[in-house]
């Protein structure tokens, strides 16, 4: 199995559908099993979103802190 950690630093915070999609294909190349992502700056409604295009390859559960 094959863990990995990802930093976004907010990267692509206009352009959900083109970081998912970097993030999946970089999961593929790698052959990443599990990837945790930090500062992704993801919010509820965009789950639906992502879960349509990547649901069967992707699983995203997150947390998100409600003062920021």
């Amino acid at each position: 199995m094959i863990i990995a950690l990802l930093n976004m630093r907010g990267r692509y915070s206009n352009g959900m559908s083109d970081k998912w999609r970097d993030i999946n294909q970089y999961m593929k190349e790698s052959k990443i099993n599990l990837l945790t992502v930090q500062e992704i700056h993801l919010m509820q409604e965009d789950m639906d979103d992502i879960h349509e295009l990547y649901g069967t390859r992707l699983k995203i559960i997150f947390s998100q802190n409600k003062n920021h």
